[in-house]
């Protein structure tokens, strides 16, 4: 057996057996999640649809979300689905916010850049880097979605090291978004703005 496939075996049979162990503990978060996530659901799909101005296609009127003990949040493109988390369930609004707004964001961007590869939409490439730099930045700056949280949302660690002209990118990106929400421009507006931004800070933005 090759060590990938002994590595996948062993932590297969550690994950089933913590599942089967914490079922009455995942059943309990799973309900919390759910708890937390039903009141503000209708509002925010409704206002996301309406900012990024298209709806979901009508193949993805459920969209899965799994609680997971993976220490993670991966989301997957190919089915609209996404992992919120087992250990901290009070995360449960953050994390589907942020996921999902990935979801409709990656619809549009490739309608306003449709010779964009898929492989794009994912670590390392520019794209995806530039996606979770405004992420947070649309949840901590729409009048709306900012009222779901107690605490303003973050991109990765490693991101927020970055400076370009000495501050975050996700300073430079809010001063745009802010001036694209003062504007009432067409949300493509704002996302080949913040093209050309990451474009001309590629260097940085991909060392990251």
């Amino acid at each position: 057996m090759d060590e990938p496939e002994h590595t996948y075996k062993i932590c297969y049979k550690y994950a089933k057996e913590f599942r089967a162990t914490n079922a009455t503990n995942f059943d309990r978060a799973t309900k919390k999640n759910e708890r937390l996530w039903r009141p503000i659901e209708k509002h925010y799909l409704k206002t996301l649809r309406t900012h990024f101005e298209m709806d979901f296609p009508s193949h993805r009127k459920i969209l899965n979300a799994y609680v997971s003990m993976v220490p993670i949040y991966p989301r997957w493109l190919n089915n609209w689905s996404f992992n919120v988390s087992y250990f901290v369930p009070e995360r449960a609004r953050e994390i589907s916010c942020h996921e999902i707004q990935h979801f409709l964001y990656f619809k549009k961007w490739l309608e306003v850049f449709p010779h964009t590869k898929c492989e794009e939409l994912n670590s390392p490439h520019l794209v995806w880097r530039l996606s979770e730099l405004v992420d947070p930045v649309i949840l901590n700056e729409h009048p709306e979605f900012k009222k779901l949280f107690e605490k303003r949302q973050r991109t990765y660690k490693h991101f927020q090291k970055i400076r370009i002209q000495g501050k975050q990118p996700t300073t430079h990106l809010a001063i745009m978004y802010r001036r694209h929400l003062k504007s009432g421009a067409p949300f493509a507006d704002f996302l080949k703005e913040i093209w050309q931004y990451a474009k001309k800070n590629e260097g940085v933005l991909m060392d990251a």
